[in-house]
């Protein structure tokens, strides 16, 4: 026997149904209206050289009345130092309203004795009611100290509403980048060959890459006089002939009894005209030397740096950078028997502290300081004080004698455990001569932490609307059965 539906149970289920969808599209309306407050670093990215500063804001995006806030921010020490917090203008609305600021920073070690580098701030306004919207919360001031980036890390952060209720908010880091300092360089780094003799000749380039504004330069190079002498320097045109003519001027000069080369290139336009960029400055050709076949002072042949020295650069507001940092790379000859070397030399990592699934970036620098190009394979491995887990590894990795390479590397940490992870890279060369530098630990600790998923609003909404539908439903129902 079918059941038979009265006219009124019709209209009420069509009534619920339209409850239900009312409550689905408000709540999506909602979600789609609601605005997580942000606190974030602004720029994200900065780039600078060492020796420079930089000021980043600290910002606060789609606030609600906001009445208090306090933050912090680390780094890592030995890439920059803080120089000045200063408040902004977010809360004082442009000093219209008076506001209680605090802030300190500690560059190296605290008053305890520990070593930090962080920033801390804190603001209130002095009256009700909070402010809304967007703008700056604070501003900090940074000087780079070192060639190596740094994140910077913002944590502990704090926002309260004029009730002294905690706003809900996300955060956003930053990081430094480091534009690299001009830099002369011998090129090739390195000249070995065991089969050149006595009035065998070679020829290196003095290269210089990074530079901005150059309108002059000045270098010394020394060799040792026992294996070498100094034949020929040859000026190239990147000072003499830029693409925008200018008058510049070159001279040379050869020191046999020192074994020295002096080169001078140097602006006389008026007005003068700078160049950038990355070119051969110089070419110095070399004779090796010496009484027996090989040369050298027991006739076997010999070695020799080949050493630049107060190298000067000069720009167009007049300023002289005077053994510039890093210092320049040196040259090296060799034409007695050589090995096979292959020197892991440096890890870069950014950033180090990362929540559960997200990357980590790695550069690994390796130098083949042997006297044969070579191939060789290159492991990265994450480990802590208990397991040691391959991140990465590459095979057949060429790389020519004197020559070294960037090898750079992406962590994806979401298969990671939360805690602190070491980085180790190994090289390996099945007939290396020196295993000792074939490995290389990174100096800091990579934090991974434990990532916190907000819930979408618009599920929280829809959950609330499809509980309103049923709670109702559930009145109906018992109004009906407790009829008789």
């Amino acid at each position: 026997m079918g059941c038979k539906l009265s006219r009124k149970v019709i209209w009420l289920l069509v009534l619920l149904a339209l409850v239900f969808f009312q409550s689905l599209f408000l709540s999506i309306q909602v979600a789609s209206a609601l605005k997580v407050a942000k606190i974030f670093v602004n720029p994200a990215t900065v780039t600078k050289g060492v020796g420079e500063s930089f000021t980043v804001e600290i910002r606060i995006a789609d606030v609600e009345d906001l009445y208090t806030f306090a933050f912090a921010v680390k780094w890592r020490g030995a890439s920059m130092d803080a120089v000045k917090i200063e408040e902004g203008d977010f809360l004082s609305g442009g000093g219209v309203f008076k506001t209680f600021f605090i802030q300190y920073f500690v560059n190296g070690t605290d008053p305890s004795g520990v070593e930090a580098d962080y920033a801390t701030a804190g603001c209130t306004l002095m009256a009700k009611p909070g402010v809304y919207g967007d703008g700056i919360l604070a501003t900090i001031t940074f000087k780079v100290e070192s060639v190596e980036g740094t994140a910077i890390d913002l944590y502990d952060t704090e926002l309260y509403d004029s009730r002294n209720f905690l706003i809900g908010h996300g955060v956003s880091d930053g990081h430094l980048n480091i534009l690299q300092p001009p830099k002369l360089s011998v090129d090739p780094s390195a000249v070995i060959n065991e089969t050149m003799m006595v009035g065998d000749s070679f020829t290196v380039n003095v290269t210089i890459t990074n530079v901005v504004d150059l309108l002059g330069l000045r270098f010394n190079m020394t060799y040792d006089t026992s294996i070498l002498n100094a034949t020929q320097v040859s000026i190239h045109p990147f000072l003499t002939e830029p693409i925008i003519p200018w008058e510049a001027e070159a001279t040379w000069e050869i020191i046999r009894t020192h074994g020295t080369v002096r080169v001078d290139i140097y602006s006389s336009a008026d007005p003068p005209v700078p160049v950038s960029g990355n070119a051969t400055v110089a070419e110095v050709t070399f004779q090796i030397v010496g009484e027996s076949p090989k040369g050298g002072k027991d006739g076997k042949g010999g070695t020799s740096v080949l050493y630049i020295y107060h190298s000067e650069l000069d720009d167009s507001i007049a300023r002289t950078v005077k053994n510039h940092t890093p210092p320049a790379q040196n040259g090296y000859f060799s034409n007695v028997a050589t090995k096979h070397d292959i020197n892991v030399r440096r890890i870069v990592a950014s950033p180090v502290k990362v929540n559960k699934g997200d990357t980590v970036f790695m550069n690994v620098t390796v130098k083949n300081i042997g006297g044969f190009d070579e191939t060789f394979n290159l492991t990265l491995y994450y480990e802590t004080s208990v397991e040691s887990n391959i991140l990465d590894n590459r095979s057949d990795i060429a790389l020519q004698s004197g020559k070294e390479t960037i090898q750079q590397f992406e962590w994806n940490t979401e298969q990671v455990k939360a805690g602190k992870y070491t980085i180790r890279a190994v090289a390996s060369l099945a007939q290396d001569d020196n295993l000792v530098n074939n490995e290389r630990i990174y100096e800091t600790l990579i934090t991974v932490e434990e990532s916190s998923n907000p819930i979408d609003p618009m599920i929280l909404y829809a959950v609330a609307g499809a509980i309103i539908v049923v709670a109702v439903i559930g009145v109906v129902v018992w109004r009906l059965r407790k009829k008789p």
